[in-house]
This record gives C-alpha cells, sequence and structure tokens, in this order.
C-alpha cells in the first residue's frame, strides 16, 4: 500500500496542474505596443543601430585584448596595453582611407577633408562630456565647457 508508484505522479499532485491558455490577441496588442514605443523613441533606434554596427569591433576588442579587470589578467597590462595602441593605429589607418576615399569622390581636397575630421576628432569628446554633465543635472559644467 505504501510503496511508490514511479510511473505515475501521486494522485494528490494531479489536480494541482495548471493547464495555460495562451491569450493571442492580448499577446498581439502587447507586442504592438511594444514596437510602438521602439518607433516613438529614437534613442532605442539610435543604441539598437550602435550595437548592430559595433559588434564586429566589439568581438574583435574582446578576443584580443586583455580585460585587466579581470583578476586572472591582471598581470598582462602591458599586453593589453600595446594590444590598445595597436587598434587605434589599425583603426586611424581605416579612417583615414575611408576619409580619403570620400573626399576624391566628392572633389573635396585633402588638406579640408583632414581638418574636418581632426575638428570632430577634438569636438566630439567635449560634447559628450557636455551631455553627461547635463544629464547628471550639472547644466553649468555643461555651458562653461562650451566656453573653454
Amino acid at each position: 500500500d505504501n510503496e511508490m508508484n514511479l510511473t505515475s505522479p501521486p494522485k494528490n499532485l494531479l489536480h494541482k496542474r495548471v493547464t495555460r491558455k495562451y491569450n493571442f490577441k492580448a499577446m498581439q496588442r502587447s507586442l504592438q505596443k511594444r514596437i510602438r514605443r521602439i518607433i516613438l523613441h529614437p534613442s532605442l533606434i539610435i543604441r539598437y543601430l550602435s550595437k548592430f554596427f559595433s559588434w564586429p569591433y566589439s568581438f574583435l576588442f574582446k578576443y584580443t585584448i586583455p580585460d585587466c579587470s579581470i583578476e586572472k589578467y591582471k598581470k598582462y597590462y602591458l599586453i593589453t596595453l600595446f594590444q590598445s595602441i595597436l587598434w587605434i593605429g589599425i583603426l586611424c589607418w581605416e579612417l583615414v582611407e575611408e576619409v580619403s576615399f570620400v573626399g576624391c569622390s566628392t572633389n573635396i581636397p585633402p588638406s579640408i577633408m583632414g581638418l574636418t575630421v581632426l575638428a570632430i576628432g577634438a569636438g566630439a569628446p567635449e560634447l559628450l562630456g557636455s551631455l553627461k554633465a547635463s544629464k547628471l543635472g550639472y547644466g553649468e559644467m555643461a555651458v562653461s565647457n562650451i566656453f573653454g
């Protein structure tokens, strides 16, 4: 009588089974709301696009540069430094090639293209710093960063 039957669950657990009914109309409405939310918020679209276009670089950096914040890779800090310098050199070379191609295609002199890239490269960190400061509520710092 008290022996366990391994082929079927105990009778007191049979009545606890719950059957789940899916409400496909509600699921469709929820999905439509999510899609509308994505369409209405450009910041989400920008985030997804930036992740999509940067994933090859993220993949390469993850597997070619040791992460020194992890304890077992702390001793490889010099490799991290030199690999980072190497990647900066490769990416700068690629940037120069692309800019010179655009300049030749549009008949813009290389000096003008170089100055434009230099100005963007010098101003972008300042812009990002000002944006971050203003998001944190330091409007004065953002404005003073604009004036130098």
